[in-house]
C-alpha cells in the first residue's frame, strides 16, 4: 500500500512537472533566416587578406589597359600601376572578368571582382554606390569631329543644337556629359559594350556630328586613320576627371590599404616612370601633384 501511495506521488509530481514544459520546442526555435542574417558577410578587404589577391574588374583600352590576344597578358597604364601597388602589399593580381561601364557598379555589388582595375572616372552620381581610391592622374574629355568640320572651334555653346547629334554608348560618361552640357543635341547611344573606335567610326562616316572622349583613345584612332577627325579647337578641355580604382560602397578598409600603397606610387617618382612610358610628351594624362615640393 505504500509502494502504491508512493507511485502514485511520483505520477502526480511528474505529470504536474509535465504541465509546465514548453508545448512545442519550435516555439524557441531561431528562424534559419534570421541565422543566415546574423552571419557576418566577408568584405572585400577580408577576403582579398585571406587568398592574398586582388580580383579584378577591367576594359580594355590603349593606353590605360590592353590585353595580349595571344597570352592573355594586361599592360598598360593600369596594369603597371595596380601591379606595383600589389607589389607593394605583397598580393597577387588576378584579371577575374572583363565588364561594361553600364552594369560595373552592379557587377561589384554581387562580388564578381574587388575592385576595377582601369582608371575610374570620379562621378558624383555614382558616388552613391562606389568608394573611390585617391587619384593617380587625371583625364580630359573633348570633342572630336570629321577633320574638315569647322563649326565647333573656339565655342563648345555651338554644340547644343537640336540638328547635332553626339554619338556615345549605353553607360559610358561621354552619354552623361552630353546630356549636361548639350541637352539641346540629339544623343545616340551605342550597346554598351561598344567600342571607341565604332564611336569614332560614327563621326567619320558621317552618321553622328561629334564623339566625345578623351585624348588617350582618340590619338590612338586617329593614328590609325590619319585625316579622319580631329579635335574641336578650345582653350580648355571639356571636361577633367579624376582617375581612381573603384569598389562597391562602405569598402573603406580596403580603400585606406590600396590608397596607401597608391600614395606610394606618386611619391616615390614610379608613377612618373610609368607615364614617361605611355604618354612620354604628357599629351593624354594630367600627373597628379606630389604632396611636397622637390
Amino acid at each position: 500500500m505504500k509502494h502504491h501511495l508512493t507511485t502514485v506521488a511520483i505520477a502526480a509530481i511528474v505529470a504536474f512537472g509535465i504541465g509546465y514544459l514548453p508545448k512545442s520546442t519550435n516555439e524557441h526555435k531561431i528562424p534559419s533566416e534570421k541565422i543566415q542574417a546574423d552571419k557576418k558577410i566577408e568584405s572585400a578587404y577580408q577576403r582579398v587578406l585571406r587568398t592574398g589577391t586582388l580580383r579584378c574588374g577591367y576594359a580594355l583600352y590603349a593606353p590605360m589597359l590592353s590585353k595580349d590576344p595571344n597570352t592573355g597578358e594586361m599592360s598598360g597604364i593600369a596594369a603597371d600601376v595596380i601591379n606595383a601597388v600589389a607589389k607593394s602589399l605583397d598580393l597577387k593580381v588576378e584579371w577575374t572578368a572583363e565588364f561594361g561601364f553600364a552594369t560595373s557598379i552592379s557587377d561589384l555589388e554581387s562580388d564578381r571582382f574587388d575592385l576595377t582595375c582601369i582608371g575610374f572616372w570620379r562621378l558624383p552620381l555614382e558616388a552613391k554606390r562606389l568608394t573611390y581610391t585617391v587619384p593617380f592622374l587625371y583625364s580630359q574629355m573633348n570633342p572630336y569631329i570629321r577633320a574638315d568640320d569647322t563649326r565647333f572651334d573656339g565655342d563648345y555653346s555651338k554644340i547644343n543644337e537640336a540638328s547635332i547629334r553626339i554619338i556615345s554608348a549605353d553607360g559610358q560618361m561621354s552619354s552623361s556629359v552630353a546630356r549636361t552640357e548639350f541637352p539641346k543635341a540629339q544623343l545616340i547611344e551605342l550597346p554598351n559594350m561598344a567600342s571607341i573606335s565604332q564611336q569614332m567610326e560614327e563621326v567619320a562616316s558621317g552618321k553622328a556630328d561629334i564623339v566625345l572622349d578623351e585624348p588617350a583613345a582618340a590619338e590612338d584612332y586617329m593614328i590609325k586613320n590619319p585625316g579622319k577627325l580631329r579635335k574641336v579647337e578650345a582653350a580648355y578641355p571639356l571636361r577633367v576627371f579624376q582617375n581612381t580604382f573603384a569598389m562597391k560602397m562602405g569598402e573603406n578598409d580596403l580603400k585606406t590599404m590600396l590608397d596607401s600603397a597608391l600614395i606610394d606610387v606618386i611619391e616615390n617618382g614610379e608613377m612618373d616612370k610609368i607615364l614617361a612610358k605611355y604618354d612620354p610628351d604628357n599629351k593624354i594624362f594630367k600627373k597628379v601633384a606630389k604632396g611636397y615640393q622637390p
